[in-house]
């Protein structure tokens, strides 16, 4: 990665054809009508400007439920003390338009733009869940929301047995997958390069955390539909994510209809629900995966 205040292009490039833009609707909420039509930037989180815009972020990671997002998000950002950065941590923002319009110049970014995304892999092993509040509360989050007691068993026996690495991905809904298979990409290489130099531990399993709409399902949880359905994912990359997991549960997530009406609409639309989805991905899935996402946004057929 660079330095902050140097900068990483990421061209939002027009990568698939019609039908394939099509195929991708299939994937995505529908409450994303249209794509952002722009370029953005991924680079290093900026300390002075950037911790508010994370912690909403990652204020929505378990579904709105509370838990110490503050202390979350400073271990996402690094060691701002020392003022350095987490090397596996990336935002996403919107260039200003002097300088994505500038040609063989340099241009001062403005890093109180506002963050678009955040993307990170934490260090999520047992000595940390013992000390660290936000882990803590991620697996109490587990034990609450996990109805089957085998799969709750067997994400708590992976979470305090192996080494596991915790997929922050937090994004607006409407970022192209183009542009978020590039992020995933950037951010499992960065990862290697870290794991090669022993900065950070190779992790067993990946957890993630993701909503989707099931389709042909009521709020009563029946089945409308003989025939099996991929969930509709909120942000498009998580159905590569979910078709390569070992292990997942979904529940239903709690709303207000009577004081949000737009998610109401998104929750019942297609006569589907709303769930959170919690995934565990073996690590060496995560390689294919990505692939799959750059695969797909190239018109290559995914594994």
């Amino acid at each position: 990665k660079m330095q902050a205040g140097q900068k990483r292009r990421r061209d939002d490039d027009q990568m698939m054809d019609e039908e394939e833009e099509e195929d991708t609707k299939n994937y995505v909420d529908e409450s994303s009508e249209e794509m952002i039509p722009t370029e953005f930037e991924v680079n290093f989180a900026d300390f002075e400007w950037d911790f508010d815009g994370i912690e909403l972020y990652l204020q929505q990671l378990l579904y709105g439920a509370s838990y110490d997002s503050y202390s979350l998000t400073k271990m996402v950002m690094g060691d701002e003390e020392k003022k350095i950065a987490n090397p596996c941590t990336s935002v996403i923002k919107m260039p200003p338009v002097n300088v994505s319009q500038m040609e063989g110049e340099i241009a001062d970014w403005e890093w109180e733009a506002d963050v678009y995304g955040v993307g990170s892999i934490l260090d999520f092993n047992s000595k940390q869940v013992s000390s660290f509040p936000p882990f803590q509360q991620i697996s109490q989050f587990i034990i609450d929301t996990c109805a089957d007691p085998n799969i709750k068993k067997s994400f708590l026996d992976i979470l305090s047995s192996q080494p596991v690495g915790l997929l922050i991905n937090q994004h607006v809904l409407n970022l192209p997958l183009e542009l978020t298979a590039r992020f995933h990409d950037n951010l499992l290489m960065d990862y290697k390069g870290l794991v090669a130099k022993n900065t950070i531990p190779f992790f067993n399993h990946i957890l993630l955390f993701s909503t989707a709409v099931f389709p042909h399902k009521t709020s009563m949880g029946n089945s409308r539909a003989k025939k099996k359905h991929e969930p509709i994912f909120a942000r498009a990359e998580d159905i590569f994510f979910y078709r390569h997991c070992k292990l997942n549960y979904h529940f239903l997530l709690k709303h207000d209809m009577s004081h949000d009406q737009e998610d109401k609409a998104l929750t019942m639309k297609q006569e589907g629900v709303r769930e959170g989805i919690v995934m565990m991905i073996p690590t060496e899935e995560w390689e294919t995966v990505v692939k799959n996402m750059v695969d797909f946004c190239i018109g290559q057929q995914p594994n």
